[in-house]
């Protein structure tokens, strides 16, 4: 056993050395913008939906020009705008959500919710919930709004964060009749949103970075919170899941792996 063990770290530590010594290429362009279109039906619209999904920027640390990702946003024309939590660092850094999102346009409008990271870091919720509204954001912490997409109401539904809030579910169970998509954080939370949901719902998350560092697409570790799930689409229920990888970088300042990513989706 104890040879095993030995043969086992020294594969390991090779494995975590090549990681390290690799990272400022590797992470330098994993930290290029990557942006991603996908299409999925979901609701059964005559007119698909297109939203736009961003997550976990922890503004100021992301590597990518933040004019880069605002000309990606408007030229993909969307109608929704969602921004699933993490959205600054800490502290001090509330008004930057101005900056990055009040030049964003959405048809239909810009929604968001707040992560664990907006409860940990000693963000001023009030001051950050204040720049939102200035950049054109409606923050919803256990809240919902409607819009309307060629005829049909469509109900978004704010959840506050798994980890450091308190999540409303009850809240899901309102409006029935209503095609729902959910924005929650962390993604774990998905297994509690799809039995209270009398429809198929679309359930955005984030939080996960899809590992942030992920040499050859494996994820070396995800958050509390993350549950099974890393990045992409998953079935939970009769609901449809995605988790966005994020655009920001904590812990680590690079990405292994796993490039900053804005996602577009078409829903119908």
């Amino acid at each position: 056993m104890k040879i095993i063990r030995r043969r086992f770290l020294q594969v390991g530590g090779a494995v975590l050395a090549a990681t390290l010594t690799g990272g400022t290429a590797y992470g330098y362009q994993s930290n290029i913008l990557n942006a991603e279109t996908d299409s999925r039906s979901v609701w059964g619209l005559a007119q698909p939906l297109r939203l736009g999904v961003m997550s976990d920027f922890h503004a100021p640390n992301y590597r990518f020009a933040a004019s880069q990702l605002i000309e990606e946003v408007n030229r993909a024309q969307c109608d929704l705008l969602t921004i699933v939590g993490d959205s600054v660092d800490q502290g001090g850094n509330e008004p930057l959500v101005k900056d990055l999102f009040a030049p964003m346009n959405a048809s239909l409008g810009k929604f968001a919710v707040l992560g664990n990271w907006e409860y940990q870091r000693g963000v001023n919720r009030r001051i950050l919930k204040r720049a939102y509204r200035d950049a054109g954001v409606q923050l919803l912490v256990n809240e919902d709004a409607i819009v309307t997409a060629s005829g049909t109401d469509l109900r978004i539904v704010g959840l506050d964060d798994l980890l450091e809030g308190n999540s409303n579910l009850d809240l899901l169970q309102e409006k029935p009749e209503l095609p729902t998509l959910v924005l929650s954080h962390c993604p774990a939370l998905a297994e509690e949103i799809a039995p209270r949901v009398s429809r198929s719902a679309l359930i955005l998350s984030g939080h996960t970075h899809g590992g942030q560092v992920a040499p050859f697409g494996i994820a070396l570790y995800v958050p509390t919170g993350s549950g099974p799930f890393v990045k992409g689409w998953y079935k939970v229920g009769q609901s449809d899941l995605y988790v966005s990888p994020g655009l920001g970088n904590n812990h680590v300042p690079f990405r292994i792996g796993i490039r900053p990513t804005l996602t577009i989706l078409d829903i119908a």
